[in-house]
């Protein structure tokens, strides 16, 4: 892990601590999906459950276990062997679909990446955790024109990856996780519609 200085604006926006505090990023990005997060996914769209799913950054499993639990057929693939699923695939790099249909919580800095990668792979759906805001960036705004999602999922709730017990209810938009679908629609996605 490599130490980090960051300035706390979530906690500020809460009514927390403001100022800079130590932060380490895991290796890799690996921030473990709590189930509560693909509970809701499963909740929100029933018709996953009993599919044959491809978790292309599964970890340790964490969101696999849920699939799984909901009758999911998983394969589970992985760069880095976390003990679940098939280490020392780089998803990037894969030249045929292992399933029909994809979730996973992508490392942040390779979701982009991942959809367009997912897309060549012609999945038929790809739900991936992102960040609420995360076609918002200007950076991206190419990207959202090319490829939009289908569905975006948002959840109430800021989720915590890293076990730290953060505050739990958020804001509309204040760091809120969303679960984003992509469905192919000729070379662009379907238009976005919002589920809250």
């Amino acid at each position: 892990m490599a130490g980090k200085r960051k300035t706390n604006k979530g906690a500020m926006m809460l009514g927390g601590q403001s100022g800079e505090v130590e932060w380490d990023r895991p290796d890799h990005e690996f921030y473990p999906t709590p189930p509560e997060a693909t509970e809701a996914l499963i909740r929100a769209m029933p018709h996953l459950a009993g599919q044959k799913i491809w978790e292309c950054a599964c970890g340790d499993g964490r969101l696999a276990r849920v699939l799984e639990y909901h009758g999911c057929t998983v394969i589970g693939t992985d760069l880095i062997d976390r003990g679940y699923g098939e280490g020392g695939v780089d998803f990037l790099a894969t030249h045929r679909r292992r399933a029909s249909k994809a979730i996973t919580n992508p490392p942040f800095t390779l979701a982009q990446a991942f959809i367009e990668h997912a897309m060549r792979l012609h999945l038929e759906e790809v739900w991936m955790l992102l960040k609420t805001d995360y076609y918002q960036a200007a950076s991206r705004t190419g990207f959202k024109q090319r490829i939009r999602p289908k569905y975006k999922l948002e959840l109430s709730w800021r989720i915590d990856t890293l076990a730290l017990e953060a505050p739990r209810l958020t804001a509309h938009g204040s760091g809120s996780s969303a679960i984003s679908r992509a469905a192919q629609s000729g070379t662009h996605w379907s238009s976005r519609r919002w589920v809250i």
